[in-house]
């Protein structure tokens, strides 16, 4: 692969390859270590309690002028248009996307790989990102990312799913974050900041599919978050199941097996999965377009009533979302509730052609 500054490549990863391997692999053969991996969280440092302080870590590490980093710092948070006053660590994911791509790109380093660039990021977001990324004329950008030519009519291949039963009526649900009080041990006081979301009043179908929309940082993932129980609140379900944005964040078991487990679904359903996706491999070990499908499989299983999904349709190649839209659809066919996360129109119209789905737009 001959790179040039101010060029930027995709190299396209099958199904069972892992996306942050060749991004590793890549960038052992260039000699280089500038890689940002998709899990983005892992790229901010947080020793900064402020965006703009974070973006200004790697210049200050270069020895740049106070002048010339504060130039380069507004610059960039108006390129990825992101809030240089907020701190890092109440970011939505997409947000969080941006301040790490942003974090490392910012050093201007001769070549930048980046995994799957625009997982959980909006339409804004991903046009800010595509035009900052053509900026960088003093860069070679190499793009992992999964193939994602779908096959013709995945969806339609489901067989149509009627709704059934009567609705889950789930009124004023509210959900914060930030905020918290300063612990004893604690040497400086916490962020005070505290986000809100609601209140919120939701109508779910057993066996249809809520479209809850929003740009970055609008409050989906912080709503989800609330109505699973966590963060200090109460489920608003007897019966709930989330997905979160990160399975990275989700594994719990040392197998892909065990971490399925057997649960509802099918052995046929099983069996088949077992075809794609090692069972008795670590989860850590399989790719991520895997690896989500083996999440969306685990929470699935569970067989709860209301089931939450937070963008199941990122980091995903085209088998992938085949095989969340099939495992989507066993949750529908059984009876369940599903409320889903997704910035691509796409794969909402997929999930249509064997269910009903409505939408909520959350606004920021």
């Amino acid at each position: 692969m001959e790179l040039k500054p101010g060029e930027i490549h995709t190299l396209r990863v099958a199904f069972e390859e892992n996306a942050d391997e060749v991004a590793q692999e890549l960038a052992r053969e260039l000699g280089v270590n500038t890689v940002i991996g998709s899990f983005a969280a892992a790229h901010v440092t947080f020793l900064r309690d402020t965006v703009r302080e974070e973006l200004a870590l790697a210049l200050e590490n270069q020895g740049r002028q106070c002048e010339e980093m504060a130039q380069r710092v507004d610059a960039t948070l108006g390129d990825v248009d992101l809030d240089g006053t907020r701190n890092p660590a109440t970011l939505s994911g997409g947000q969080t996307r941006r301040l790490a791509l942003a974090q490392v790109a910012i050093a201007r380093p001769e070549i930048l790989i980046i995994v799957e660039p625009w997982a959980g990021l909006d339409a804004h977001s991903r046009e800010r990102i595509a035009a900052y990324l053509g900026k960088l004329d003093q860069t070679a950008v190499v793009l992992v990312e999964h193939e994602m030519q779908m096959l013709a009519q995945d969806g339609q291949e489901l067989e149509a799913i009627v709704p059934s039963g009567e609705a889950i009526v789930l009124d004023g649900i509210q959900a914060k974050r930030g905020g918290r009080r300063r612990r004893w041990w604690n040497l400086k006081p916490v962020d005070s900041k505290l986000f809100t979301v609601g209140p919120v009043d939701l109508r779910l179908q057993h066996g249809a599919v809520l479209w809850l929309r929003g740009d970055n940082g609008s409050g989906k993932t912080t709503l989800l978050r609330a109505m699973a129980g966590l963060d200090g609140n109460a489920p608003v379900h007897a019966s709930t199941s989330l997905a979160l944005q990160s399975p990275l964040d989700q594994i719990i078991e040392p197998t892909i097996a065990q971490w399925i487990g057997e649960g509802t679904l099918p052995e046929e359903l099983l069996s088949q999965l077992s075809a794609e996706i090692a069972f008795d491999d670590h989860p850590l070990d399989v790719s991520m377009s895997q690896l989500r499908v083996a999440q969306i499989a685990h929470v699935v299983a569970q067989g709860r009533e209301v089931v939450m999904l937070d963008e199941p349709d990122t980091l995903l190649d085209a088998r992938g979302t085949t095989w969340v839209h099939r495992l989507m659809h066993h949750a529908l066919a059984r009876g369940a509730a599903l409320v889903v996360t997704c910035h691509e129109p796409r794969f909402v119209e997929e999930i249509a052609a064997y269910a009903q789905v409505t939408s909520l737009a959350l606004r920021c």
